[in-house]
């Protein structure tokens, strides 16, 4: 599903500077795989993410996801397979002049997917996460768990091959986190590979799993079931 082989990345400042943010990293995830990222802030979870979900490609190395090596896909081959994959940004990113149920739907209809189709999946997943009657409101009217909820349900509604989560229970109530850490472990129970960095001491201590420990940019330790 996921492997990187001696990957180094670079982030590109001002001007010609760039910094080193991973450095010959190497390791892999299996089909249906759960694993969170962690590791202190600066230590290239953020990076490691963006590598994942094909916004950037690596300095050095190989990284292939879902079974394409990226170094030598071709741009179209890389936009088919990022909707694959679903992401949760720690910042949401909703798009601020469309409604709840049309960022969440965003996705389903830059696939091209059938409109009757797209209003179908889209509700279902609004009322599961309990978002329903906040359909129609902007952004700026949600509070931040249900912004963080609307953009937890547009990862999901393509119901992605790999989800990747960069602090995804921030803005949540404890139920509500407890609640989307198991509807994690069902995606992955059936087939879909998870990674969800956090720094949530709670969920990493009370629902123990493998664990992708970063510091500095380097892989320190791939856990068998506990953290950092």
């Amino acid at each position: 599903m996921i492997r990187l082989r001696d990957v180094c990345f670079s982030h590109h400042g001002h001007g010609d500077r760039a910094r080193l943010t991973l450095r010959h990293l190497s390791l892999s995830v299996p089909q249906g795989g759960f694993r969170w990222l962690v590791g202190p802030s600066g230590a290239g979870k953020s990076s490691l993410l963006r590598l994942l979900h094909l916004s950037a490609r690596p300095d050095h190395g190989t990284l292939e996801v879902l079974g394409l090596e990226t170094q030598r896909a071709k741009r179209r081959q890389l936009a088919q397979l990022r909707q694959r994959i679903g992401m949760i940004h720690q910042d949401f990113r909703l798009l601020p002049d469309l409604s709840a149920f049309d960022n969440v739907a965003l996705p389903l209809r830059l696939a091209g997917q059938a409109e009757s189709s797209i209003q179908q999946e889209t509700r279902d997943i609004l009322e599961w996460l309990g978002l329903g009657a906040q359909a129609q409101a902007r952004p700026d009217q949600l509070s931040g768990g249900e912004r963080q909820r609307i953009a937890i349900a547009r990862a999901l509604v393509t119901r992605p091959a790999l989800l990747l989560a960069d602090e995804p229970t921030n803005a949540l109530e404890e139920s509500q986190a407890w609640r989307l850490l198991e509807l994690f472990r069902d995606l992955s129970r059936n087939g879909t590979t998870v990674i969800v960095a956090t720094h949530n001491e709670t969920l990493l201590r009370e629902a123990p799993a493998p664990a992708i420990i970063l510091r500095q940019g380097a892989l320190v330790n791939e856990t068998d079931g506990m953290t950092a």
